[in-house]
């Protein structure tokens, strides 16, 4: 007896078992409603490297001698051709004087060829003069001022370096894959670790051949650019950042199940927080196997009924047509296929392959 006892009731829970279980199957298959969530995708190329500035020039001295006088402080700005400071020059002025007085005591009675060679001769003397004179050759700020008056200066020691910050810009890595999606002028965002907001650039040049990396990989070095920076980026800031292939794209995306023909129209049911039912008509275009992208007629959180995707009075015969135009469109946005490299969200499965940034 108490053997046919433990035996129905181990009957009794592997039925049970196996009902919770088919139960479960089914659920999973055939869910009653579907919400309808937004996902906006981005196609872009992924980006990083640190900020220059337009132009810098770095001063050195040309020769040996002593600071006579600085003109300008770090931070000021300067005008093209603007002297930042002066060497000690009197011996390279006595040699000119003396130069010009030979000259024109040989112009008495000398050749027209020893003249020649004085005037040669003044002209390096000038040039010797000139390098005593440390020049700005553009508009700009200068970032660093190495010397003081009183100083003395070895041949090549620095002494300034000038910046021009009309625009900043750098020099980033883009992989041989993705050269074929640049243009010029193609908008670029910009995140700094040490600036709060974003900034936007653009693409401004890029060449027609690559290099080899010490990785064994081909990039372009495609230079991107920031016009009116703000004074906090500082020239060697470090950024990332992200070149925009295309203008992002949201959508409003569901399972196909929600669709619906009534009186030659395409349909779905939405319900409302109380549980009634509204036919509502929609415009939608295929999103991978077993989503849709609906252009019209529902908002992002709407609950949809499920329809089981039964387009009737015909319709139901061009089921095949949505699942394998979705397939054509999923496989023709895939990343390898000028998909970009897409970030941030995950897209319901079988859908192309632009990834979401988020926001539902």
């Amino acid at each position: 007896m108490k053997k046919e006892i433990i035996k129905a009731v181990m009957l009794l829970s592997l039925g049970a078992l196996f009902f919770n279980s088919c139960k479960k199957q089914v659920s999973q298959e055939e869910e009653v409603t579907f919400t309808v969530t937004q996902e906006t995708f981005e196609n872009t190329i992924e980006i990083s490297g640190n900020i220059a500035a337009a132009d810098q020039q770095k001063l050195k001295s040309s020769s040996s001698g002593t600071i006579e006088k600085v003109y300008f402080k770090e931070g000021d700005r300067v005008k093209k051709g603007d002297i930042i400071c002066k060497m000690s020059d009197l011996e390279q002025q006595y040699n000119i004087a003396n130069l010009k007085y030979q000259i024109a005591q040989k112009k008495l009675n000398a050749s027209p060829r020893e003249i020649e060679l004085l005037e040669m001769q003044l002209k390096v003397k000038e040039q010797e003069l000139e390098d005593k004179r440390c020049i700005a050759r553009f508009d700009g700020i200068i970032a660093k001022l190495s010397v003081h008056e009183g100083d003395y200066l070895e041949a090549q020691n620095e002494i300034a370096t000038i910046i021009n910050r009309d625009y900043l810009k750098a020099s980033v890595e883009i992989a041989e894959t993705d050269v074929s999606k640049l243009k010029l002028n193609q908008k670029v965002t910009f995140t700094f670790p040490a600036y709060p907001k974003v900034l936007e650039g653009y693409v401004s040049y890029f060449p027609a051949v690559g290099t080899i990396t010490s990785r064994g990989s081909t990039v372009v070095d495609a230079e991107v650019r920031i016009d009116n920076p703000p004074e906090e980026i500082l020239t060697g800031f470090s950024f990332t950042g992200t070149i925009e292939i295309t203008a992002p794209k949201t959508l409003l995306l569901v399972s196909k199940n929600v669709l619906g023909f009534e009186n030659k129209k395409t349909i779905v049911k939405r319900i409302d927080k109380n549980g009634n039912e509204e036919t509502v008509e929609v415009e939608f275009e295929p999103y991978g196997n077993k989503y849709i992208n609906i252009t019209s007629g529902v908002q992002k959180g709407d609950v949809l009924k499920n329809l089981g995707g039964d387009l009737r009075s015909g319709m139901n015969k061009d089921s095949s047509k949505i699942s394998n135009t979705a397939r054509n469109d999923g496989n023709s946005g895939n990343a390898g296929n000028g998909g970009g490299n897409f970030q941030r969200g995950n897209a319901p499965a079988g859908g192309p392959g632009m990834v979401p940034m988020g926001g539902r």
